[in-house]
């Protein structure tokens, strides 16, 4: 039986594209440079019972968090008909930190035993990214 579980996360990233080849038609399309910085935050909380008559239970809190930067090369292509295609890869490095608290309580008829336990990890590591992303959009270019 699942008493509660509830989650929370947080999502921001932040890029800037230099396009080094620029296609004729736009000013968004063709081959680019971007550094990208994201950040990511979860938190999430678990109530469970694992018996109808409540003698097992467990309750946990976690939270993660995680920093990237990276830097990506793509080339993005803009079609007349507005389909937006743009295909990277990229690396770079993170750093990530994860907090987890956990109570188990067992009863058995006349006592509550609880067990807690707190696990906390943080880490460097390298990245590395890649993707296709599709989109709709207008072409323009920009009168110089």
């Amino acid at each position: 039986i699942i008493l509660g579980n509830s989650k929370l996360g947080f999502n921001a990233s932040l890029g800037y594209r230099y396009y080094a080849i620029k296609s004729p038609n736009t000013n968004l399309a063709g081959l680019y440079l971007s550094p990208v910085i994201k950040y990511n935050l979860l938190r999430s909380f678990d109530e469970e019972v694992f018996d109808s008559e409540f003698v097992f239970s467990r309750r946990s809190f976690s939270k993660s968090n995680l920093f990237v930067f990276t830097v990506q090369t793509g080339y993005q292509f803009v079609f007349k008909s507005g389909l937006v295609l743009d295909m990277f890869v990229g690396t770079g490095f993170g750093h990530r930190s994860f907090a987890s608290d956990q109570v188990m309580s067992n009863f058995d008829g006349q006592n509550t035993y609880d067990t807690h336990s707190f696990i906390q990890k943080k880490d460097f590591y390298v990245a590395f990214t890649t993707g296709l992303r599709i989109g709709f959009g207008s072409q323009f270019k920009s009168k110089k």
